[in-house]
Protein backbone atom coordinates (compact mmCIF):
# COMPACT_ATOMS: atom_id res chain seq x y z
CA UNK A 1 0.00 0.00 0.00
CA UNK A 2 1.31 3.32 -1.01
CA UNK A 3 2.00 6.26 1.54
CA UNK A 4 -0.86 8.38 0.30
CA UNK A 5 -3.04 5.93 0.97
CA UNK A 6 -2.78 5.74 4.34
CA UNK A 7 -4.10 9.59 4.97
CA UNK A 8 -7.43 10.02 5.47
CA UNK A 9 -9.25 10.55 2.31
CA UNK A 10 -11.07 13.80 1.26
CA UNK A 11 -12.75 12.72 -1.37
CA UNK A 12 -16.19 12.60 0.28
CA UNK A 13 -15.62 16.53 1.30
CA UNK A 14 -13.91 17.68 -1.88
CA UNK A 15 -16.68 16.35 -4.01
CA UNK A 16 -20.13 16.91 -1.55
CA UNK A 17 -20.49 20.87 -0.35
CA UNK A 18 -23.27 20.03 1.62
CA UNK A 19 -20.89 16.90 3.35
CA UNK A 20 -18.00 19.53 4.37
CA UNK A 21 -20.45 21.83 5.58
CA UNK A 22 -21.51 19.31 8.07
CA UNK A 23 -17.89 18.84 8.73
CA UNK A 24 -17.21 22.15 9.48
CA UNK A 25 -20.67 22.81 11.98
CA UNK A 26 -19.82 19.39 13.48
CA UNK A 27 -16.19 20.71 14.42
CA UNK A 28 -17.88 23.86 15.81
CA UNK A 29 -20.40 22.46 17.78
CA UNK A 30 -18.08 19.91 19.36
CA UNK A 31 -15.89 22.78 20.42
CA UNK A 32 -18.77 24.70 22.00
CA UNK A 33 -19.96 21.18 23.54
CA UNK A 34 -16.22 21.59 24.90
CA UNK A 35 -16.41 24.89 26.27
CA UNK A 36 -19.41 23.44 28.01
CA UNK A 37 -17.94 20.46 29.10
CA UNK A 38 -15.26 22.22 31.24
CA UNK A 39 -17.92 25.32 32.34
CA UNK A 40 -20.44 23.24 33.87
CA UNK A 41 -18.60 20.98 36.40
CA UNK A 42 -16.14 24.34 37.10
CA UNK A 43 -19.58 26.21 38.53
CA UNK A 44 -21.20 23.58 39.87
CA UNK A 45 -18.25 23.15 41.87
CA UNK A 46 -17.70 26.58 42.54
CA UNK A 47 -20.75 26.71 44.13
CA UNK A 48 -21.33 23.34 46.07
CA UNK A 49 -18.08 22.81 46.58
CA UNK A 50 -18.98 18.80 46.53
CA UNK A 51 -17.83 16.30 43.94
CA UNK A 52 -21.10 14.79 44.21
CA UNK A 53 -22.77 17.52 42.68
CA UNK A 54 -20.35 17.42 39.91
CA UNK A 55 -21.52 13.67 39.28
CA UNK A 56 -24.92 14.28 39.45
CA UNK A 57 -24.84 16.77 37.35
CA UNK A 58 -22.58 14.49 35.06
CA UNK A 59 -25.33 11.56 35.40
CA UNK A 60 -28.18 14.38 34.64
CA UNK A 61 -26.71 14.38 31.67
CA UNK A 62 -25.88 11.71 30.01
CA UNK A 63 -29.01 10.16 31.32
CA UNK A 64 -30.54 13.05 29.09
CA UNK A 65 -29.03 13.08 26.05
CA UNK A 66 -29.70 8.79 26.13
CA UNK A 67 -33.73 9.80 25.90
CA UNK A 68 -32.27 12.59 23.55
CA UNK A 69 -30.49 10.12 21.47
CA UNK A 70 -34.07 7.68 21.65
CA UNK A 71 -36.72 10.32 20.82
CA UNK A 72 -34.20 12.34 17.97
CA UNK A 73 -34.15 8.31 16.47
CA UNK A 74 -38.16 8.92 15.86
CA UNK A 75 -38.08 12.17 14.80
CA UNK A 76 -35.43 11.65 11.90
CA UNK A 77 -37.39 9.08 10.48
CA UNK A 78 -40.65 10.79 10.25
CA UNK A 79 -39.72 14.69 9.84
CA UNK A 80 -37.28 16.44 7.58
CA UNK A 81 -33.53 15.87 9.40
CA UNK A 82 -32.22 18.93 8.33
CA UNK A 83 -35.42 21.00 10.02
CA UNK A 84 -35.20 19.12 13.09
CA UNK A 85 -31.48 19.63 12.77
CA UNK A 86 -31.95 23.20 12.71
CA UNK A 87 -34.53 23.21 16.15
CA UNK A 88 -32.19 21.37 18.30
CA UNK A 89 -29.22 23.58 17.18
CA UNK A 90 -31.40 26.86 17.76
CA UNK A 91 -33.01 25.39 21.48
CA UNK A 92 -28.96 24.73 22.39
CA UNK A 93 -28.16 28.40 21.11
CA UNK A 94 -30.91 29.43 23.80
CA UNK A 95 -29.72 26.55 26.40
CA UNK A 96 -25.88 28.11 26.70
CA UNK A 97 -27.29 31.62 26.43
CA UNK A 98 -29.22 30.84 29.34
CA UNK A 99 -25.86 28.82 31.25
CA UNK A 100 -24.34 32.53 30.69
CA UNK A 101 -27.07 34.60 32.36
CA UNK A 102 -26.82 32.31 34.66
CA UNK A 103 -23.31 32.79 35.40
CA UNK A 104 -23.62 36.47 35.10
CA UNK A 105 -26.40 36.88 37.48
CA UNK A 106 -26.66 35.93 41.08
CA UNK A 107 -29.37 33.86 42.41
CA UNK A 108 -30.34 31.67 45.16
CA UNK A 109 -31.63 29.23 42.39
CA UNK A 110 -28.59 28.77 40.16
CA UNK A 111 -27.68 25.48 41.19
CA UNK A 112 -31.31 24.34 40.32
CA UNK A 113 -31.47 26.08 37.10
CA UNK A 114 -28.04 24.71 35.74
CA UNK A 115 -29.81 21.21 36.51
CA UNK A 116 -32.78 22.47 33.96
CA UNK A 117 -30.76 23.90 31.83
CA UNK A 118 -28.52 20.69 31.22
CA UNK A 119 -31.56 18.47 31.32
CA UNK A 120 -33.22 20.63 28.17
CA UNK A 121 -29.51 21.51 26.46
CA UNK A 122 -28.45 17.54 26.72
CA UNK A 123 -32.16 16.75 25.73
CA UNK A 124 -31.78 18.23 22.84
CA UNK A 125 -28.64 17.59 21.71
CA UNK A 126 -29.03 13.95 21.31
CA UNK A 127 -32.02 14.39 19.40
CA UNK A 128 -29.32 16.75 17.01
CA UNK A 129 -26.57 14.34 16.93
CA UNK A 130 -29.08 11.09 15.80
CA UNK A 131 -30.39 13.78 13.19
CA UNK A 132 -26.78 14.36 12.21
CA UNK A 133 -25.41 10.72 11.68
CA UNK A 134 -28.49 9.74 9.94
CA UNK A 135 -28.38 12.48 7.16
CA UNK A 136 -24.66 11.52 6.60
CA UNK A 137 -25.68 8.43 4.11
CA UNK A 138 -27.66 11.27 2.17
CA UNK A 139 -24.90 13.54 1.56
CA UNK A 140 -21.87 11.02 0.78
CA UNK A 141 -21.96 8.75 -2.30
CA UNK A 142 -21.86 4.60 -0.97
CA UNK A 143 -18.50 4.00 -2.22
CA UNK A 144 -17.12 6.68 0.48
CA UNK A 145 -18.77 6.36 3.71
CA UNK A 146 -16.08 4.85 5.30
CA UNK A 147 -13.79 7.92 4.06
CA UNK A 148 -16.60 10.01 5.30
CA UNK A 149 -16.65 8.43 8.71
CA UNK A 150 -13.16 8.21 8.91
CA UNK A 151 -13.88 12.55 8.09
CA UNK A 152 -16.35 12.45 11.14
CA UNK A 153 -13.85 10.80 13.44
CA UNK A 154 -10.93 13.23 12.62
CA UNK A 155 -12.94 16.15 13.25
CA UNK A 156 -14.90 14.63 16.59
CA UNK A 157 -11.47 13.60 17.93
CA UNK A 158 -10.51 17.61 16.60
CA UNK A 159 -13.38 18.86 18.81
CA UNK A 160 -12.74 16.69 21.66
CA UNK A 161 -9.24 17.85 22.15
CA UNK A 162 -9.41 21.33 21.31
CA UNK A 163 -12.95 21.76 22.78
CA UNK A 164 -11.78 21.40 26.59
CA UNK A 165 -8.60 23.00 25.95
CA UNK A 166 -9.92 25.98 24.49
CA UNK A 167 -12.52 25.86 27.23
CA UNK A 168 -10.36 26.63 30.22
CA UNK A 169 -8.16 29.01 28.92
CA UNK A 170 -11.44 30.76 28.32
CA UNK A 171 -12.61 30.03 31.84
CA UNK A 172 -9.19 31.37 32.94
CA UNK A 173 -9.63 35.39 30.53
CA UNK A 174 -13.07 36.03 29.91
CA UNK A 175 -14.70 33.64 33.30
CA UNK A 176 -17.52 31.60 33.43
CA UNK A 177 -19.83 33.84 31.44
CA UNK A 178 -17.91 34.68 29.20
CA UNK A 179 -17.26 30.31 28.53
CA UNK A 180 -20.54 30.03 27.91
CA UNK A 181 -21.36 33.08 25.76
CA UNK A 182 -18.59 31.81 23.57
CA UNK A 183 -20.58 28.46 23.64
CA UNK A 184 -23.62 29.39 22.25
CA UNK A 185 -21.61 31.68 20.01
CA UNK A 186 -20.01 28.86 18.69
CA UNK A 187 -23.55 26.78 17.99
CA UNK A 188 -25.53 30.04 16.37
CA UNK A 189 -22.63 29.76 13.86
CA UNK A 190 -23.31 26.28 13.29
CA UNK A 191 -26.67 27.27 13.07
CA UNK A 192 -26.67 29.95 10.47
CA UNK A 193 -23.95 27.59 8.60
CA UNK A 194 -26.66 24.58 8.39
CA UNK A 195 -30.01 26.56 6.79
CA UNK A 196 -28.06 26.53 3.51
CA UNK A 197 -28.61 22.69 3.74
CA UNK A 198 -31.05 21.55 1.27
CA UNK A 199 -34.68 19.31 2.87
CA UNK A 200 -33.45 16.23 3.96
CA UNK A 201 -36.32 14.54 4.40
CA UNK A 202 -36.13 10.80 5.37
CA UNK A 203 -35.78 7.86 2.75
CA UNK A 204 -38.80 5.94 1.57
CA UNK A 205 -39.58 2.69 3.05
CA UNK A 206 -41.96 -0.16 3.82
CA UNK A 207 -43.14 1.93 6.62
CA UNK A 208 -42.88 5.13 5.47
CA UNK A 209 -46.09 5.71 4.34
CA UNK A 210 -48.21 5.24 7.72
CA UNK A 211 -45.05 6.55 9.49
CA UNK A 212 -47.44 9.26 10.68
CA UNK A 213 -50.10 7.12 12.12
CA UNK A 214 -47.80 4.60 13.75
CA UNK A 215 -46.99 5.48 17.56
CA UNK A 216 -44.01 6.23 18.93
CA UNK A 217 -43.59 2.93 20.30
CA UNK A 218 -44.20 1.05 17.69
CA UNK A 219 -42.03 3.31 15.48
CA UNK A 220 -39.04 2.11 18.50
CA UNK A 221 -40.29 -1.41 18.09
CA UNK A 222 -39.60 -1.27 14.35
CA UNK A 223 -36.50 -0.23 14.55
CA UNK A 224 -35.55 -2.99 17.78
CA UNK A 225 -36.87 -5.33 15.05
CA UNK A 226 -34.52 -4.67 12.31
CA UNK A 227 -31.61 -5.04 14.53
CA UNK A 228 -32.86 -8.48 15.74
CA UNK A 229 -33.10 -9.42 12.50
CA UNK A 230 -30.90 -8.44 10.33
CA UNK A 231 -27.38 -10.29 11.60
CA UNK A 232 -24.88 -8.15 10.31
CA UNK A 233 -26.42 -4.90 12.10
CA UNK A 234 -26.66 -7.22 15.00
CA UNK A 235 -23.37 -8.18 15.02
CA UNK A 236 -21.72 -4.24 14.43
CA UNK A 237 -23.92 -3.29 17.78
CA UNK A 238 -22.43 -6.14 19.62
CA UNK A 239 -18.78 -6.18 18.85
CA UNK A 240 -19.57 -2.38 19.97
CA UNK A 241 -20.95 -3.39 23.12
CA UNK A 242 -16.98 -5.42 23.62
CA UNK A 243 -15.59 -2.33 22.38
CA UNK A 244 -17.17 0.22 24.66
CA UNK A 245 -18.51 -1.76 27.49
CA UNK A 246 -15.08 -3.34 28.45
CA UNK A 247 -13.30 -0.16 28.07
CA UNK A 248 -10.86 1.25 30.01
CA UNK A 249 -12.50 4.09 32.36
CA UNK A 250 -10.84 7.56 33.00
CA UNK A 251 -12.20 7.11 36.75
CA UNK A 252 -9.59 4.11 37.31
CA UNK A 253 -6.93 6.54 36.60
CA UNK A 254 -6.43 8.37 39.99
CA UNK A 255 -6.22 5.14 41.72
CA UNK A 256 -3.77 3.49 38.64
CA UNK A 257 -1.10 6.33 39.43
CA UNK A 258 -1.68 6.62 43.37
CA UNK A 259 -1.32 2.45 44.00
CA UNK A 260 0.51 1.32 40.54
CA UNK A 261 2.58 4.39 39.15
CA UNK A 262 2.99 6.28 42.62
CA UNK A 263 2.86 9.59 40.71
CA UNK A 264 1.16 12.99 41.14
CA UNK A 265 -1.91 14.52 39.72
CA UNK A 266 -0.03 15.59 36.74
CA UNK A 267 0.55 11.51 35.70
CA UNK A 268 -3.89 11.56 35.10
CA UNK A 269 -3.03 14.47 32.27
CA UNK A 270 -0.57 12.36 30.43
CA UNK A 271 -2.83 8.96 30.80
CA UNK A 272 -5.89 10.89 29.52
CA UNK A 273 -4.14 12.63 26.81
CA UNK A 274 -2.56 9.37 25.06
CA UNK A 275 -5.94 7.28 24.25
CA UNK A 276 -6.72 10.88 22.60
CA UNK A 277 -3.41 11.15 20.71
CA UNK A 278 -3.56 7.46 19.33
CA UNK A 279 -7.33 8.34 18.09
CA UNK A 280 -6.30 11.28 16.16
CA UNK A 281 -3.34 9.28 15.04
CA UNK A 282 -5.14 6.59 13.80
CA UNK A 283 -8.34 8.70 12.32
CA UNK A 284 -5.85 11.25 10.19
CA UNK A 285 -4.09 8.15 8.99
CA UNK A 286 -7.19 6.34 8.18
CA UNK A 287 -7.51 6.22 3.78
CA UNK A 288 -6.80 2.52 4.05
CA UNK A 289 -10.15 1.91 5.58
CA UNK A 290 -12.46 2.62 2.58
CA UNK A 291 -10.38 0.31 0.07
CA UNK A 292 -10.21 -2.64 2.49
CA UNK A 293 -11.36 -5.84 1.22
CA UNK A 294 -12.95 -6.99 3.93
CA UNK A 295 -14.37 -4.40 6.30
CA UNK A 296 -15.80 -6.43 8.89
CA UNK A 297 -13.08 -8.82 9.80
CA UNK A 298 -11.17 -5.44 9.52
CA UNK A 299 -13.07 -4.64 12.63
CA UNK A 300 -12.97 -7.65 13.82
CA UNK A 301 -9.34 -7.42 13.69
CA UNK A 302 -9.17 -3.73 15.27
CA UNK A 303 -11.55 -4.66 18.14
CA UNK A 304 -9.40 -7.89 19.48
CA UNK A 305 -6.24 -5.73 19.17
CA UNK A 306 -8.22 -3.19 21.72
CA UNK A 307 -8.60 -5.99 23.86
CA UNK A 308 -5.24 -7.37 23.82
CA UNK A 309 -3.56 -3.79 24.40
CA UNK A 310 -6.49 -3.47 27.34
CA UNK A 311 -4.58 -6.46 28.77
CA UNK A 312 -0.79 -4.95 27.92
CA UNK A 313 -1.72 -1.10 30.05
CA UNK A 314 -3.17 -3.48 32.89
CA UNK A 315 0.15 -5.40 32.90
CA UNK A 316 2.69 -2.37 32.43
CA UNK A 317 4.44 -1.23 35.66
CA UNK A 318 5.44 2.06 34.77
CA UNK A 319 4.10 5.20 33.09
CA UNK A 320 5.64 5.06 29.64
CA UNK A 321 4.45 1.76 28.57
CA UNK A 322 0.95 2.20 29.93
CA UNK A 323 0.59 5.04 27.70
CA UNK A 324 2.10 3.44 24.46
CA UNK A 325 -1.00 0.57 25.39
CA UNK A 326 -3.66 4.00 25.81
CA UNK A 327 -2.41 5.49 22.61
CA UNK A 328 -2.98 2.21 21.02
CA UNK A 329 -6.25 1.44 22.59
CA UNK A 330 -7.51 4.85 21.27
CA UNK A 331 -6.05 4.21 17.71
CA UNK A 332 -7.56 0.89 16.83
CA UNK A 333 -10.99 2.60 19.19
CA UNK A 334 -10.66 5.02 16.19
CA UNK A 335 -10.66 2.70 13.49
CA UNK A 336 -13.25 0.28 14.80
CA UNK A 337 -15.27 3.46 15.32
CA UNK A 338 -15.01 4.24 11.46
CA UNK A 339 -15.67 0.79 10.32
CA UNK A 340 -18.67 0.31 12.84
CA UNK A 341 -20.02 4.16 11.73
CA UNK A 342 -19.66 2.79 7.93
CA UNK A 343 -21.30 -0.76 8.15
CA UNK A 344 -23.78 0.60 10.09
CA UNK A 345 -24.79 3.23 7.41
CA UNK A 346 -24.26 1.18 4.78
CA UNK A 347 -26.61 -1.67 5.85
CA UNK A 348 -29.61 0.21 7.26
CA UNK A 349 -32.57 1.29 4.63
CA UNK A 350 -33.10 5.42 4.38
CA UNK A 351 -36.04 5.04 6.56
CA UNK A 352 -34.66 3.27 9.55
CA UNK A 353 -31.39 5.41 9.78
CA UNK A 354 -32.72 7.85 12.26
CA UNK A 355 -33.64 4.53 14.80
CA UNK A 356 -30.56 2.48 13.96
CA UNK A 357 -28.18 5.11 14.63
CA UNK A 358 -30.07 6.03 17.64
CA UNK A 359 -29.83 2.81 19.37
CA UNK A 360 -26.14 2.63 18.41
CA UNK A 361 -25.61 6.40 20.36
CA UNK A 362 -27.69 5.61 23.21
CA UNK A 363 -25.92 1.74 23.67
CA UNK A 364 -22.53 3.23 23.29
CA UNK A 365 -23.41 6.23 25.80
CA UNK A 366 -24.95 3.56 28.23
CA UNK A 367 -22.35 0.63 27.92
CA UNK A 368 -19.60 3.24 28.38
CA UNK A 369 -21.21 3.97 32.12
CA UNK A 370 -22.00 0.48 32.84
CA UNK A 371 -18.54 -0.22 31.80
CA UNK A 372 -17.03 2.02 34.04
CA UNK A 373 -19.18 1.32 37.28
CA UNK A 374 -18.41 -2.28 36.77
CA UNK A 375 -14.69 -1.81 36.83
CA UNK A 376 -14.72 1.10 39.43
CA UNK A 377 -16.14 -1.86 41.50
CA UNK A 378 -13.66 -4.44 40.92
CA UNK A 379 -11.13 -2.08 41.59
CA UNK A 380 -12.43 -1.47 44.55
CA UNK A 381 -12.26 -5.33 45.23
CA UNK A 382 -9.01 -6.15 43.49
CA UNK A 383 -7.14 -3.44 42.53
CA UNK A 384 -7.26 -1.27 39.28
CA UNK A 385 -5.18 -3.52 37.04
CA UNK A 386 -6.63 -6.40 37.90
CA UNK A 387 -9.90 -4.69 36.78
CA UNK A 388 -8.20 -3.50 33.56
CA UNK A 389 -6.56 -6.92 32.65
CA UNK A 390 -10.16 -8.28 33.47
CA UNK A 391 -11.88 -6.32 31.13
CA UNK A 392 -9.53 -7.05 28.18
CA UNK A 393 -9.87 -10.77 28.71
CA UNK A 394 -13.63 -10.25 28.46
CA UNK A 395 -12.69 -7.57 25.35
CA UNK A 396 -10.88 -10.29 23.69
CA UNK A 397 -13.44 -13.24 24.36
CA UNK A 398 -16.38 -11.44 23.66
CA UNK A 399 -15.28 -10.13 20.12
CA UNK A 400 -13.75 -14.13 19.48
CA UNK A 401 -16.97 -15.82 20.43
CA UNK A 402 -19.21 -13.35 18.08
CA UNK A 403 -16.45 -13.98 15.07
CA UNK A 404 -16.52 -17.40 15.40
CA UNK A 405 -20.80 -17.73 15.51
CA UNK A 406 -21.09 -14.33 12.95
CA UNK A 407 -20.11 -15.23 9.23
CA UNK A 408 -22.89 -12.14 8.29
CA UNK A 409 -19.75 -9.98 10.12
CA UNK A 410 -16.88 -11.89 9.04
CA UNK A 411 -17.71 -11.85 5.60
CA UNK A 412 -19.25 -7.96 5.59
CA UNK A 413 -17.95 -5.89 3.23
CA UNK A 414 -18.59 -1.66 1.93
CA UNK A 415 -17.96 -2.69 -1.29
CA UNK A 416 -21.50 -4.11 -2.46
CA UNK A 417 -24.93 -5.01 -1.08
CA UNK A 418 -27.24 -7.36 -2.31
CA UNK A 419 -30.67 -6.90 -2.21
CA UNK A 420 -31.35 -8.16 0.89
CA UNK A 421 -29.20 -5.23 2.96
CA UNK A 422 -26.49 -7.55 3.58
CA UNK A 423 -22.98 -6.49 2.18
CA UNK A 424 -21.37 -9.19 -0.69
CA UNK A 425 -18.42 -10.62 -1.86
CA UNK A 426 -15.77 -8.23 -3.40
CA UNK A 427 -13.93 -11.05 -5.04
CA UNK A 428 -13.54 -8.92 -8.33
CA UNK A 429 -12.65 -5.71 -6.03
CA UNK A 430 -8.74 -4.48 -5.71
CA UNK A 431 -8.51 -3.69 -1.81
CA UNK A 432 -6.42 -4.46 0.56
CA UNK A 433 -7.15 -8.02 1.85
CA UNK A 434 -7.72 -8.74 5.68
CA UNK A 435 -7.25 -11.92 6.62
CA UNK A 436 -8.49 -13.95 10.15
CA UNK A 437 -5.69 -16.42 9.66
Amino acid sequence: MRLGQLVVDVTPARVSRDFRLLLICRTVVLLGAGFIAVAAPVQVYRLTESSLQVGLISLTLGMTMLLGFIAGGVLADRMDRRKLILLSSATVVLAFSAFAINAAVASSHELLFIYLIVIVGAGVEGIGETALSAVTPALVAPEHLAAGSGLIVVTSQLGLIAGPALGGVIIAGAGLPGTYAAAAVAILISTVLLTTLPALPPGSGESTADGEKEGVFASIAEGFRFVRHNKLIRGVLIIDLCATGFGVPQTLFPQLVAEVFHGGPEMIGFLAAAPAAGALLASVSSGWTSRVRRSGRALIIAVLLMGVAYIGFGLSPHLVPAMVFLAIIGGVDSVSEILRRALLMHNTPDHLQGRVNSLWLAQASTSYSLGSTTSGFAAGLFGPAVAIIGAGALCVSGVAALASTSPELRDATLATQDSDGVSGSTEKDPGVEVSLG
